[in-house]
């Protein structure tokens, strides 16, 4: 998986999408089978194709979940690895994202902030 997640992420090779998606339908899924969405995190940078997103809509037809890629949105630009610090990291992830509230009549968990 490692290689194939390489050739997808650093050589654009779509073809590893299908192959990821397999994998991790046969690997991951039987750990969550409780899961009924799934969320693909906003991408950091734009681009033409999203990898994440791809390989998450791959993933839930497989596996026969629906995903809500508009789910959450990204409110800022910023890239965490260039961030040493795991106080700079959550610093910077503070109001991040925003949610576009498009699930109805399905079990959700929300996350209220405490701070």
């Amino acid at each position: 998986m490692g290689e194939a997640l390489f050739q997808l992420k650093y050589r654009q090779d779509w073809k590893q999408i299908q192959l990821l998606a397999a994998e991790m339908a046969a690997n991951l899924y039987p750990r969550y089978k409780n899961v009924e969405i799934l969320i693909p995190m906003p991408a950091s940078n734009v681009r033409a194709r999203q990898p994440v997103a791809e390989l998450t809509e791959a993933f839930g037809k497989i596996v026969k979940i629906p995903v809500f890629e508009d789910l959450l949105r990204k409110k800022r630009n910023g890239k965490l690895k260039n961030l040493t610090s795991k106080a700079e990291k959550v610093a910077a992830l503070a109001d991040s994202f925003s949610v576009n509230d498009q699930i109805k009549r399905r079990r959700r968990m929300e996350f209220p902030d405490r701070g």
